[in-house]
């Protein structure tokens, strides 16, 4: 078994209590933080199958319920400002731990849950060390782009074309280390056999950029890939 350590938490935020699987495999030198469209990464089977592939390679993952039942019920999902202010509880909850010292942070966002992280990243450039968006809708302010200082990877389907536009605009935007990565072949469920290409982008992303291996020059560049095969 590969996990040493596998907990449910409770993280506080006004009256409202933010309920978190944390699971940190032996000899992880970093945590990510799941960033969900509808707030809700536990509940996910997609969410849980990447923190199972981030595990395996050694990475800890920690998957909140930024929602509760009835904001996710409600308009809650469309709530950025909200969303925003509990991940970054989340994460200023990390770093209060005594033992937190020993890892580097990272963000996993999905859909509009790319709006959010990427927010969070801007607001807490000391804490995030590296960010990677799938499929992502990153809308923000533009100020916040250029307050962001995490390396970004963004991960669409060519055929995404409402996606491809947005991620393109959010590129031209952020100031710091990026890169856009197309996927051709591909719709933004990416289908049967691509999650597994895709989450070895996500890996290798988060290895370079929070593992202290060393680091690759990605300023402002987009690649495309053949969404068939690795």
């Amino acid at each position: 078994m590969y996990t040493y350590y596998k907990h449910e938490i409770q993280v506080p935020m006004g009256n409202v209590k933010i309920g978190c699987e944390l699971t940190i495999p032996l000899g992880a030198k970093g945590i990510i933080i799941f960033c969900q469209a509808d707030g809700n990464s536990r509940y996910s089977p997609n969410c849980r199958m990447a923190a199972r592939s981030l595990n395996r390679n050694g990475f800890g993952t920690l998957l909140p319920e930024l929602l509760t039942p009835e904001e996710s019920n409600g308009d809650g999902a469309q709530d950025t400002d909200l969303l925003t202010a509990r991940l970054m509880s989340v994460t200023e909850w990390l770093m209060d731990r005594d033992w937190f010292h020993r890892y580097r942070l990272g963000y996993y966002a999905c859909g509009s849950g790319a709006a959010f992280a990427l927010e969070a990243a801007a607001y807490l450039p000391e804490a995030v060390d590296a960010v990677v968006c799938r499929s992502g809708r990153p809308v923000l302010k533009e100020e916040l782009f250029q307050q962001i200082e995490a390396p970004v990877l963004l991960v669409v389907a060519a055929m995404d074309g409402q996606a491809l536009q947005l991620n393109r605009d959010a590129m031209k935007k952020m100031k710091g280390e990026r890169q856009l990565i197309v996927l051709e072949g591909t719709t933004s469920s990416f289908g049967e056999g691509r999650m597994e290409q895709v989450m070895g982008m996500v890996r290798s992303w988060f290895v370079s950029h929070m593992q202290m291996a060393e680091k690759l020059n990605f300023t402002g560049k987009e690649t495309v890939k053949s969404g068939y095969g690795g």
